[in-house]
């Protein structure tokens, strides 16, 4: 088989496998993915076949990966960080990463998180418009169930926050109807009828608050 051919291969497999794996966690197909990812696959395979320089196959999956991966590189860094840097500085990493085309289920991760630490800095405002925003461009009303609770929790901190109950309680009721027994769903009923101590607490604080309890 021709270097071209398995570059060919390698490269339509690597498309075939993630967006397959997109699909199963329920977060949609994405064309521009697929865009992105034969595009890459077919200039490696033309430098390839003019004899630039014969690319390896491994090499052409890391740069698939890095490539079209980018912007859930970026917020999983950021999520590792979380309790290293402050908020406002994490925020830093979900800027870039929104600046870098993302597709629209990466988009939507992306200000999510972005949301959640928007709420960390004290920031309710624009972290519910980064919700609301994540919320309009969901890319199937069936994306996956965890980011939408996640999503509206937020949200309900957010208004909740901003002094507008009744709009906090529309999602507080959201995240407990979609997943109920889930640790949103717990923590959506406390903020509901909150306690001093841990009233509005977003779910990295409310782990944080766990983790110190147990020092």
């Amino acid at each position: 088989m021709t270097p071209v051919l398995i570059l060919l291969g390698v490269g339509l497999c690597y498309v075939a496998i993630f967006g397959g794996l997109a699909w199963l966690r329920r977060e949609g197909l994405s064309l521009q993915f697929a865009l992105e990812g034969v595009g890459i696959t077919l200039a490696f395979a033309l430098l390839a076949w003019i004899g630039v320089f014969p690319p390896h196959p491994v090499l052409l999956l890391v740069i698939l990966y890095l490539l079209t991966m980018r912007v859930r590189l970026l917020v999983d860094l950021a999520r590792m960080l979380r309790n290293a840097i402050p908020p406002a500085r994490l925020l830093g990493f979900y800027e870039v990463a929104l600046r870098l085309w993302p597709d629209a289920s990466g988009y939507v991760i992306a200000q999510i998180d972005r949301g959640a630490t928007l709420l960390r800095a004290g920031r309710p405002q624009e972290a519910a418009d980064a919700l609301e925003s994540a919320l309009a461009r969901r890319p199937t009303r069936r994306f996956n169930p965890r980011y939408d609770v996640a999503c509206h929790y937020n949200l309900g901190l957010a208004y909740q926050r901003l002094g507008k109950r009744d709009r906090a309680i529309v999602h507080f009721n959201q995240v407990i109807e979609s997943l109920p027994g889930t640790v949103y769903a717990h923590l959506a009923q406390r903020a509901m009828a909150p306690k001093p101590e841990t009233a509005g607490q977003t779910a990295e604080e409310e782990n944080t608050a766990k983790e110190a309890q147990k020092k």
